[in-house]
């Protein structure tokens, strides 16, 4: 092997601060000492890779990822302390990423700004009718949720709290809690679809008959669809 040129260049770094939003008390230094999240690379073909880069929360609420982040595409999975859990909204710049595949390029950022409230997102109970009950009707039927934005059907994986695949009860009802508020889409399918029903053909052919919900963050919702 000759004429192979290696090239390196300081790895980027992320800056930026972790918001919460209510009236619960704030997390102290102890336990903002122990939050961290990682930034998962992406690729276009396989979907999440190795060589995650871990942020940590530092006592005054600012954020920093240590070494290893390169450019490209990236997932950000934050989870908040004890009173904060849901997460309200990731921004970088003043623009709303949340939920969405992160583009890191040549330059750090410096302005990423992660928020969390003291609230707890939505749940859902779906009901499903069939035109001819019988007997086990239910067994192989899964209830599929996916956001009406079509935005998030192009990279799933970041989105991956708002497509939910459910299994049907005995009694023809799927819950499911921890969705962000938003519209959905509403429908079923079988047990062996896996996550294929994720791609963006399929997603497009399941709204067409699926029913539309809107969520808001703390209520719980009911929806009938029939199989």
């Amino acid at each position: 092997l000759t004429g192979l040129v290696v090239t390196l260049r300081p790895s980027l770094k992320v800056t930026g601060r972790m918001e919460f939003e209510g009236t619960a008390p704030k997390p102290q230094p102890q336990v903002t000492a122990r939050l961290a999240f990682v930034f998962e690379p992406m690729s276009l073909d396989r979907g999440p890779t190795s060589g995650v880069s871990l942020a940590r929360l530092n006592p005054d609420f600012s954020l920093n990822v240590g070494a290893g982040l390169v450019p490209g595409r990236h997932m950000i999975s934050p989870i908040g302390p004890p009173g904060y859990q849901s997460l309200k909204s990731i921004t970088l710049g003043g623009v709303d990423v949340t939920d969405m595949a992160l583009e890191v390029g040549e330059r750090d950022i410096n302005d990423l700004v992660i928020t969390f409230v003291d609230t707890p997102l939505a749940s859902l109970a779906v009901t499903v009718t069939v035109a001819m009950p019988r007997a086990r009707s239910f067994d192989d039927t899964v209830a599929l949720v996916f956001p009406a934005d079509r935005r998030y059907w192009t990279d799933p994986a970041p989105a991956r709290r708002r497509f939910r695949t459910v299994p049907v009860n005995a009694k023809g009802v799927a819950t499911m809690a921890d969705l962000p508020a938003g519209e959905y889409f509403v429908t079923t399918g079988t047990t062996q679809e896996g996550n294929t029903w994720q791609e963006q053909t399929r997603l497009d052919t399941l709204s067409r008959r699926a029913q539309r919900v809107t969520l808001t963050d703390g209520a719980r919702a009911t929806v009938e669809v029939r199989r």
